[in-house]
């Protein structure tokens, strides 16, 4: 850390000449690879089965050699990952579950927050200024997206965070839009179906969004979207959507710049492969594989080559922003993937992405949606906006085909909005709890 964020280190850590950002990313992993082997029996053991040593590893493509982390490793145990003494701890979050099984811890010491975290800060990828009013509408309860994220602001730019939070006990959006258009809110931090839904408040409460709510980039985090949903929402905001990706396993792990062109790695919190979720091997750039995580300086809970069961690809092109970090397309998540043609097809999964795409491509869908799959059968539910009818639907479901799926569109008149992690694909037996479910968009707002 001296070394490398010590004083006389001022230069921004996205423009790093590529031999010092691998050079510290080496010494970052080399640490860890110790750290965890002297202070934690669960990777010990991990390392020891495989016939590993801390010392083998003597250059980043040697990391591959080493055992993989599943979420599956650390459902159970609280404690599984605890790498320092317990009294050294002053944060435990846990997961949302949605994945299935029981949830997973990721503990934080002091010296995790307040100085690994926040000593790789990227000033140029995070461009939130001392002036700022941010609006962070992300989960507080349990969860570390809200927390996480005014920690780094506050510490990392000094700017002013309102922690609103999203459908909590008192996170009541009505009362979100109001608050944003009093404190002239600079920045929204937010998830993408959270970002829709205060902009439909806004609408309901006379709120003229880019005149009483004039903000200047949204950050999208916690979900992903398809780049035509992304639109949408610059469209209703007047603002750009950038998108930052992380987990409560890996904390930041991409950020979009200006040039809306790809995820920029955050490489000097994490150190990223995408592999072949089959056989484990790299995919070349270019290729879609799942997204496998080191974090380089946690100390509380290390994590080394987690699976996040998240699909992207690697870019390697340059970006116009001069940023040297490494660039990521996130496809979504492996457990929401569509399958195209019968049941038992052997045809690769179809990203939900795609299915948004087609949807929001046509002008007159409406602001949410829901799929079902119910066997071989492909169900979407979407609402349309007024006058939508059988030609809209019609060049909907021929755009899906087009791209590998026959499926089925009903468009329905509204389908509650909620504060919790949205799963776009769900099956058709539950589509009545979906319905059931009380939603945050008051129908009737005065």
């Amino acid at each position: 850390m001296r070394k490398y964020f010590g004083p006389g280190t001022d230069q921004p850590i996205e423009f790093w000449p590529d031999e010092k950002r691998r050079a510290y990313q080496t010494e970052a992993v080399a640490e860890q690879l110790e750290h965890v082997y002297h202070n934690n029996s669960f990777y010990r053991r991990k390392l020891d089965s495989a016939g590993m040593k801390p010392s083998d590893f003597r250059t980043l493509e040697d990391l591959g050699r080493f055992p993989f982390t599943t979420k599956d490793e650390l459902r159970g145990d609280p404690w599984v990952l605890l790498s320092l003494p317990k009294d050294e701890v002053c944060l435990v979050h846990a997961s949302t579950g949605t994945t299935g099984g029981a949830w997973s811890y990721i503990l934080y010491s002091r010296q995790d927050m307040y100085v690994r975290d926040i000593a790789p800060f990227m000033h140029v990828l995070m461009p939130v200024r001392a002036s700022d009013v941010v609006i962070n509408a992300l989960p507080y309860e349990m969860s570390s997206s809200g927390q996480s994220f005014q920690r780094s602001l506050q510490e990392g730019t000094g700017a002013l965070v309102v922690p609103v939070g999203k459908g909590g006990f008192y996170s009541d959006p009505y009362k979100t839009a109001q608050i944003m258009a009093e404190l002239r809110a600079d920045v929204l931090i937010t998830t993408p179906p959270y970002a829709m839904l205060l902009s439909e408040v806004a609408e309901q409460k006379g709120l003229l969004l880019g005149r009483d709510i004039k903000l200047r980039f949204i950050w999208l985090t916690g979900e992903g979207c398809s780049p035509a949903y992304r639109r949408r929402l610059e469209e209703c905001w007047g603002c750009p959507g950038l998108i930052f990706y992380g987990s409560m396993e890996c904390g930041s792990i991409g950020i979009e710049c200006p040039a809306q062109s790809g995820l920029h790695v955050c490489e000097g919190h994490v150190y990223l492969e995408v592999i072949d979720p089959k056989t484990g091997h790299p995919q070349p750039a270019g290729k879609i594989g799942e997204v496998v995580c080191t974090v380089l300086q946690r100390r509380a809970s290390p994590l080394i080559r987690f699976r996040t069961q998240d699909l992207a690809f690697a870019d390697p092109a340059p970006c116009s922003c001069g940023t040297r970090f490494s660039k990521l397309h996130i496809r979504g998540r492996i457990a929401d993937q569509v399958r195209a043609g019968q049941e038992d097809d052997p045809v690769p999964t179809i990203s939900p992405y795609l299915i948004e795409e087609s949807l929001y491509s046509e002008g007159e869908m409406g602001n949410n949606y829901q799929v079902y799959v119910d066997g071989a059968r492909l169900v979407i539910h979407a609402e349309g906006r007024a006058g939508a009818g059988d030609d809209a639907r019609t060049r909907i479901l021929e755009l899906l085909r087009k791209r590998g799926m026959n499926a089925e569109l009903h468009w329905v008149a509204h389908i509650p909005r909620t504060g919790g992690k949205t799963r776009r694909v769900r099956l058709w037996s539950e589509r009545g709890e979906v319905m059931n479910t009380p939603s945050l968009l008051r129908r009737s707002h005065p």
